[in-house]
């Protein structure tokens, strides 16, 4: 989660895990479950941010300002190889090559199915998503 608006949540993931998905299943931490509507989707990013219904207070992470300095432990979040369990991992941050016309974030090996969309974090903050385990 990204941003609240009282009951309203707004879910930062990636495109290709909600491509074709006019709605989806959001099922949240606590086990509570509502419908998830996509509202964006990322032109040139591999990005789309999901609508759902959510508690009051429900928290949220912020976006950095900045990258990951090379060389950085950033922690990421995913539900390996299909896992009903949210699994977290840490990775060193190698570099930011170019790819196309975007600029990546290449981590240590270690993301796998069941990845994409989480988030990649340093120091709290979401400094990218996995798009490819």
């Amino acid at each position: 989660v990204v941003a609240v608006d009282t009951t309203t949540c707004y879910v930062l993931t990636a495109k290709h895990v909600v491509e074709g998905l006019p709605k989806m299943q959001v099922i949240w931490r606590n086990g509570q479950e509502a419908t998830g509507q996509v509202v964006a989707k990322g032109q040139l990013f591999d990005t789309a941010i999901l609508k759902a219904t959510c508690r009051p207070g429900t928290p949220f992470l912020e976006i950095a300002e900045d990258y990951a300095p090379q060389g950085a432990t950033v922690q990421m979040l995913g539900y390996r190889g299909g896992s009903s369990q949210l699994i977290p991992w840490e990775s060193k941050v190698l570099g930011y090559p170019q790819s196309g016309q975007i600029q990546v974030i290449a981590v240590e090996p270690g993301s796998g199915s069941g990845d994409s969309g989480s988030p990649i974090l340093y120091e709290r903050r979401i400094v990218g998503l996995v798009s490819g385990g």
